[in-house]
């Protein structure tokens, strides 16, 4: 019995052998730089534009990254065609904002569509950009003999963007 006794060990040792291999595990993965916490695949790059203005011969886009990876534009598309861009920064990172200068001779009233194409080949479409005329100029003069035929102006703005679309909306009862 005396033997039985001596040999026992105290059972707070028992319950430090796990703490100690916690321990080393979290060592060797901080150690080793967290592997398998790489995300495998494709980067998730997300972008909005927030605000265009329009300057002579200038397109400036505002944008934000609003997803989790960086995004670097390296392409701008106008209307089916690249156009020559600066931007702030290179990268936009997590969060980050930026401004985009497109260079593009843009007519008052016209539709412009403009694609921005990052590193990885994604394409952002960002909303139709139009400069709304409170007063569209026409082609010409109207004629008494055709009165309507010249009175349409030559470019019509974005009914989308010029004029809001009608939210349904319910009431619940009460």
């Amino acid at each position: 019995m005396e033997a039985a006794t001596a040999t026992r060990r105290p059972a707070w040792l028992a319950g430090l052998a796990p703490l100690a291999v916690l321990a080393v595990a979290i060592g060797l993965f901080v150690a080793l730089d967290a592997p398998g916490l790489d995300r495998i695949g494709v980067p998730q790059e997300q972008l909005t534009v927030e605000r265009t203005i329009l300057k002579p011969n200038e397109i400036q886009l505002h944008v934000r990254n609003d997803g989790s990876d960086p995004v670097r534009v390296r392409q701008v598309i106008v209307n089916d065609a690249f156009a020559a861009f600066s931007e702030a920064d290179n990268e936009i990172g997590r969060l980050g904002g930026s401004e985009i200068d497109v260079q593009y001779p843009w007519i008052e009233g016209q539709d412009y569509e403009v694609i921005l194409l990052t590193a990885t080949g994604a394409t952002i479409a960002s909303p139709s950009v139009v400069l709304c005329s409170a007063k569209p100029t026409t082609s010409a003069a109207p004629s008494a003999s055709e009165p309507t035929a010249y009175a349409e102006p030559i470019a019509s703005p974005s009914p989308r963007l010029c004029r809001p679309m009608p939210i349904a909306t319910s009431s619940a009862p009460r």
